[in-house]
């Protein structure tokens, strides 16, 4: 018997020891942090992600939190803010986002996408944070989730392949991208729910 995915199941906080992935609250406030994050980042993030080039200030990317506000009720993009948990030495701090887009429910699949501010990376953050999608959604029934990432992005596909996500191919000139003005080739990395099963129940045998 096959369950249907249900997107509700994806609302609300998730949570580690260390992160909290949570829908981006559309205020003025949180587009100001992820408007100097991204600025931080513009050099690192430009040939990978062609939407970096349409951020010039804070009104862009408060746009974009209310069109990701959308998409959440479209059900077309499970969208997250990335935060460290607050401790002893700092307040709760935004790092990043990731999301899972192309979301079909038919198909019960998905693809994940992220990124993460250089202040922050070599901790594991953002392998963490793809296993907190695993949980969210592979808990919730969905089948197969994949990350693409150009063929010379190896900071992506170093997450992927720690994240255990298994390297399908190579998809040939697959998106034209303008910072580099010529077609890409594509990693394609993909994890099934039965993979994802089978690391739990290991998870399991390894703590007995």
């Amino acid at each position: 018997m096959f369950l249907t995915p249900s997107f509700e199941t994806l609302y609300g906080d998730s949570r580690t020891s260390r992160l909290i992935l949570r829908k981006h609250p559309v205020t003025q406030q949180h587009a100001q942090t992820v408007f100097e994050a991204i600025e931080r980042n513009k050099l690192l993030l430009m040939p990978w992600l062609t939407w970096v080039k349409e951020i010039r200030g804070v009104q862009d990317v408060y746009e974009f939190l209310e069109k990701s506000q959308a998409r959440w009720e479209n059900e077309e993009t499970a969208e997250y803010g990335i935060f460290l948990k607050a401790d002893g030495h700092r307040p709760e701090t935004f790092i990043g986002c990731i999301c899972v887009e192309r979301l079909n429910f038919h198909d019960a699949c998905g693809e994940v996408a992220y990124w993460l501010d250089s202040l922050y990376t070599g901790h594991g953050y953002m392998v963490e944070a793809v296993h907190i999608i695993e949980n969210a959604f592979f808990g919730g029934y969905f089948n197969r989730l994949i990350i693409a990432c150009d063929s010379a992005n190896a900071a992506s596909a170093h997450v992927a392949e720690k994240a255990g996500f298994i390297l399908e191919g190579v998809e040939r000139k697959s998106w034209f991208m303008d910072y580099f003005n010529d077609y890409r080739d594509a990693k394609i990395y993909s994890k099934l729910r039965s993979d994802w099963l089978a690391e739990q129940e290991q998870k399991i045998y390894a703590s007995d």
